[in-house]
């Protein structure tokens, strides 16, 4: 039997689903575990024998996780690695197979609420945007090394920006960017400023 769960924010299951994981000795993957408030729920409906492979990208969110499932000892294994390497980390780390995969996809409550790591609007902090901090590529190098094109082709495909070419040329002409209000500015440039009730202006850009 093959189970794939969406666990909510405030990690509260159904009746079946209680039901359905006491059932066995379940091993899952996480591929997205952030600070282990679900896996501890996880792993206290699948004890004594279930197992988790808790696997994020976000270095902070597993030390956290670590810390918050310490007590849980070897049932779960915690790798630093990007959510598409499930298989092979998987394979690494002697799960020759699962019977759940649980995928929370997208940017955590955490990365945004922290200033420093450059992923709200809202707050002023550097250009990172660094989903995983190993790797080198930051916003700050993009927003000013970038070409006009590529900014646009980045915002219009992933932020589905209508204005991308507008707010790009606006990107490029404000260089140097260093922070993510300098960011918003070059945006409002072109949108204006956000207006009561409507979304903020920022919001696919930095999405």
């Amino acid at each position: 039997m093959k189970l794939d769960l969406h666990v909510s924010t405030h990690a509260s299951f159904s009746r079946r689903g209680h039901s359905v994981l006491e059932s066995k000795a379940w091993r899952l993957f996480y591929p997205t575990v952030g600070a282990g408030g679900h896996s501890r729920v996880i792993l206290e409906l699948t004890a004594p024998d279930g197992k988790l492979l808790a696997i994020d990208q976000d270095e902070s969110a597993l030390t956290q996780a670590g810390q918050e499932l310490a007590v849980f000892g070897p049932r779960v294994v915690f790798v630093h690695a990007n959510f598409r390497e499930v298989a092979q980390v998987a394979a690494a780390h002697g799960f020759s197979g699962c019977d759940g995969v649980l995928a929370d996809i997208g940017i955590s409550s955490m990365m945004v609420d922290d200033p420093s790591r450059g992923f709200s609007f809202m707050r002023e902090g550097p250009l990172d945007m660094r989903m995983d901090r190993t790797q080198p590529l930051t916003a700050a190098e993009v927003v000013n090394t970038f070409s006009e094109k590529d900014i646009a082709d980045i915002l219009f495909h992933y932020g589905e920006e209508r204005r991308s070419r507008a707010i790009a040329r606006s990107i490029v002409r404000g260089r140097p960017l260093r922070s993510t209000a300098d960011l918003v500015r070059a945006i409002e440039r072109v949108a204006g400023r956000p207006r009561y009730g409507r979304i903020h202006p920022a919001t696919r850009t930095f999405q």
